[in-house]
């Protein structure tokens, strides 16, 4: 039996999550380097992108909207 992949496409064994100050900035870093991004989503805790390696594991991009710690 084999499990359906959770991460959407690529090879399900996990998604590395990076953590970045500036979102946007990071981003168009990676699409002026020719790295595709996924589009961001925004929550009330921070602000997602992904992106992909090359063998098209999920690459996850996280900015928190609050410094750890802080209300």
């Amino acid at each position: 039996m084999k499990a359906k992949a959770p991460l959407g496409e690529g090879r399900p064994e996990c998604m590395v999550n990076w953590r970045v100050e500036d979102l946007d900035a990071f981003c168009a870093g990676l699409e002026a380097a020719g790295i595709p991004v996924e589009p961001r989503e925004d929550f009330g805790y921070g602000r997602f992108a992904w992106t992909r390696d090359p063998e098209g594991h999920r690459i996850e991009l996280y900015q928190p909207l609050q410094e750890p710690g802080t209300f």
